[in-house]
């Protein structure tokens, strides 16, 4: 009987094999091509096996079903070959396939051949980061900077068109914000990444958090079965002080595919060193009089190790389940010599006393996120699936300050025969994340799609405190539930329109332990979206109303006094409530190559961090709902706008009017602050002969208005360049970011009564910024980008911030 079952499974299951091999016109003679993409596709489109050829040019298809199929053999450069292949239980030797030079591509070496750098989807913007030349040698966070409409602050704060916006990853969101989002951010290889998926108004579906939108980051998949991915490092730095500033990263990206399993991992580790140079001037005391400045250089060195595993299995052709970890292990030491940070106070012009400070800050932290997901198809013609996510994440950092303060006449030069006194802030914080979540989607009367979903998540966070021995403790728990329904369908080919609703309610309890005094917060709301699209021939017209909210990190909220330098400090606020936003966008494109948005966005109850100077010049940062801020503009992006055949042009450039109010009195005074601003940014891309291609890109913001705040102008420059080599199986890269040196961030705050000056101003130079990198980056396997799994998970997470100060940051720009 075994016999007979095994001679009936060979009369129906077999093995295609053959050879790739490539018409080398230099040697007129016909060679094997390692690399070349193989896959047999069936009568339906479906990809049935897929494999790569082996050095010697040689593949194997196995587990073949006996029918007709197209067998496709591809690779950069060559024509691709169709050929039509009957399985019919026999182990069939296909011999040869030869592959010939894509002549037309080759010679013209246009623009239009590669896949748009911006694509306009139907309902979100999309970046290919991986035709970017730059992104070679470069980090996540550098990429993000290039991304239309995107602006990201000196803390790693995300902005989109002005907006604060929440960062996804994998189509779920990144657990993480401000410092800690920047520490992921920068570990994570830019080769890695595939797309960011740009969603200025996503749909209902989608967790609320975020007043800007989302930008989803799209890791690169594969479909081949077998064991693919990538090895790379980039080493280099920055040169200041006739010092060498090493700064070094590396990146493993594993992936093993068979006919059910899905399995990958990611390390990235990475090391940073630099520094930040501020002047601050602080204006005080009766007629602004007195007057404290400070000059300070910071030295920096930040360690990171990033590492990522899923596995998804399939097991059968309606069910898939999965798993995924994410573990984050930061380490940082800041250092400032006292005869690296000095203040001078004086009155009327003359010269009190000095201090001198030292500062020594180590902080560590770790993050560990896991997900475990399964979805069940109904029916796949009509879109009917269930999916269930469930998550935890666990965060704990350590945040310590060690602070000696130098108080001398004003004719000292250093510490000597001073007495220090010492500043002591000790931090620890543990958070702990559990969520549930379950979408459903199916088509109604055969043309609308309908999404519909339930979540359910509790946070638990608890704040170790310690200044000068002083305890400060405080324990933070919140409870978010939230349904949602989404409706979207097409009328014809033309008209796309899309609507849906969600609620959130939250549960909240605070409890201050060191003062024995507790807040609670208990609301509900409601978050409408409607977006309609007409898209005649070539060109797109999209209209889109959403409301979102930002809840406070746990961070912001957590009262504990955070010591930066003698005359400074920032504070928490349990009190703080959530930031509601809505807006109105109209959105015109043409092809891949024009795109203009008019939008409105206003605000309410605006989270920041609100400035009081006391009568003796020392600056108090608190976070607080400083008011609204409404927000309009103009922006028009030109995308990878042919020039040349071996050149494009990408240009965005934005009009934005920023107007805060605050109805309540902030700092003894009522604000409105307003101004009109202008963000630019572009790149021209070379296609160069011989595998080159470079990019040369830059960034300008002029002055602007936030909350209390007048930001002065920003600007920077980059170029990348980078060549295949080993048969296009290894790519070097050279990487040079801010070439002029010209990143800084320049603060000013004006009192109403006394505008002739800024009250207090803060300007900082980045030397570090301006950095050489060197890459060298080795693939092996090759793919398309395919992946069973589609679930988005929890948002609470992502509002975990190890950096609850860094001057007017996180909540603002």
């Amino acid at each position: 009987m075994n016999t007979i079952i095994t001679m009936l499974l060979a009369a129906i299951i077999s093995t295609v094999s053959g050879r790739v091999m490539r018409n080398n016109e230099d040697s007129a003679r016909v060679e094997p091509l390692s690399f070349a993409t193989v896959a047999l596709i069936a009568p339906d489109n479906n990809v049935t096996a897929g494999t790569t050829s082996a050095y010697d040019g040689t593949f194997v298809l196995k587990s073949v079903e006996e029918g007709t199929y197209t067998l496709s053999v591809s690779f950069v450069g060559y024509v691709e070959t169709r050929t039509e292949v009957t399985v019919n239980g026999n182990n069939d030797d296909l011999g040869d396939i030869v592959l010939q030079p894509d002549r037309k591509m080759l010679e013209s070496a246009t623009i239009t051949e590669r896949i748009p750098i911006v694509e306009q989807k139907f309902d979100k913007l999309v970046m290919n980061v991986s035709q970017l030349p730059s992104a070679q040698g470069s980090n996540a966070l550098d990429m993000l900077r290039k991304a239309p409409g995107v602006y990201v602050d000196k803390d790693g704060n995300v902005m989109l068109n002005g907006s604060q916006v929440a960062i996804w990853i994998d189509g779920r969101p990144s657990n993480l914000s401000g410092e800690t989002l920047e520490t992921l951010l920068k570990a994570t290889d830019a080769t890695t990444i595939d797309k960011f998926e740009i969603m200025e108004h996503p749909s209902a579906k989608y967790d609320a958090e975020g007043s800007g939108g989302i930008i989803n980051i799209k890791t690169k998949k594969n479909f081949l079965k077998g064991l693919y991915g990538s090895v790379g490092a980039n080493a280099g730095g920055s040169i200041y002080d006739k010092k060498l500033h090493p700064d070094a990263n590396g990146n493993v990206n594993l992936n093993y595919r068979t006919d059910r399993n899905s399995i990958s991992f990611t390390y990235s580790p990475s090391y940073n060193s630099g520094s930040n140079i501020i002047y601050d001037k602080v204006l005080f005391g009766d007629g602004y009089n007195s007057v404290n400045e400070t000059n300070s250089l910071l030295k920096d060195y930040r360690l990171n190790n990033v590492a990522k595993f899923g596995d998804d299995y399939k097991l059968s052709p309606k069910d898939a389940l999965g798993a995924s970890v994410t573990a984050t292990l930061a380490s940082e030491k800041t250092l400032c010599d006292p005869t690296d940070n000095v203040s001078v106070t004086s009155t009327d012009g003359t010269e009190l006393y000095k201090t001198f400070s030292s500062l020594n800050d180590t902080s560590k932290s770790s993050f560990l996120t896991a997900n475990a997901y399964y979805t069940h198809t109904f029916n796949e013609a009509t879109g009917q699936d269930l999916s269930l996510n469930f998550d935890y994440s666990h965060y704990d950092s350590n945040d310590d300050y060690f602070v000696n303060n130098y108080v001398g006449p004003a004719s000292a030069t250093d510490v000597t025969g001073l007495i220090p006194v010492e500043q002591v802030n000790l931090n620890n914080q543990v958070i702990n994340i559990y969520s549930a979540k379950a979408d459903y989607s199916t088509l109604l009367f055969n043309k609308v799609k309908c999404e519909t979903g339930l979540k359910w998540a509790t946070t638990g966070t608890n704040n170790l405190s310690s200044e000068n021995e002083v305890r400060n403790d405080f324990d933070y728990n919140e409870t978010i539930a939230a349904g949602y329904v989404n409706l979207s369908t097409a009328f014809g080919r033309k008209w796309m329109l899309q609507g849906g609703l969600r609620y959130e309610h939250t549960f909240s309890t605070g409890d201050w332990v060191s003062l024995g005094t507790e807040t609670s917060k208990n609301y509900g709301h409601l978050f409408p979206n409607i977006l309609i699209t007409f898209m005649p021939s070539k060109w797109r017209f999209t209209l889109n109303y959403a409301q979102r909210v930002s809840r406070p990190s746990f961070s912001q909220l957590n009262p504990s006094s955070l010591i930066v330098d003698a005359h400074t400090s920032i504070v928490g606020n349990p009190n703080l409530d959530p930031q509601i936003s809505n807006s109105l966008y109209f959105n015109v494109g043409y092809s891949q190559f024009l795109n203009m948005t008019a939008f409105l966005n206003s605000t309410d109850d605006m989270i920041t961090q609100v400035l009081t100077v006391g009568d003796d010049g020392y600056q108090n940062y608190k976070w607080d709902n400083f008011g609204k801020m409404n927000l309009s503009g103009l922006s028009l992006n030109f995308t990878q706008l042919p020039i040349t055949k071996w050149l494009s042009l990408t240009v965005n450039v934005a009009g934005l009017y920023f107007e805060s109010t605050s109805e309540k009195v902030v700092a003894g005074n009522e604000y409105v602050n307003s101004r009109f601003c202008v963000n630019a940014s572009g790149s021209m891309d070379f296609v160069l002969p011989k595998g080159i291609t470079a990019t040369i890109d830059a960034f300008g913001m002029s002055k602007f208005a936030y909350a209390q705040y007048i930001i002065d102008p920003m600007f920077s420059s980059g170029f990348a360049i980078k060549k295949s080599i080993m048969n296009d199986k290894g790519m070097i890269s050279l990487n040079v970011s801010d070439i002029f040196g010209t990143m800084k961030s320049n603060l000013s705050y004006y009192d109403t009564d006394y505008s002739t000056a800024p009250i207090s101003r803060i300007e900082q130079k980045f030397p570090g910024q301006r950095r050489i990198m060197l890459g060298f980056t080795w693939k092996f396997g090759a793919g398309k980008s395919s992946s069973h799994r589609t679930h988005q998970a929890t948002e609470e997470e992502k509002r975990i911030n190890t950096n609850a100060g860094g001057v007017n940051n996180a909540g603002g720009m």
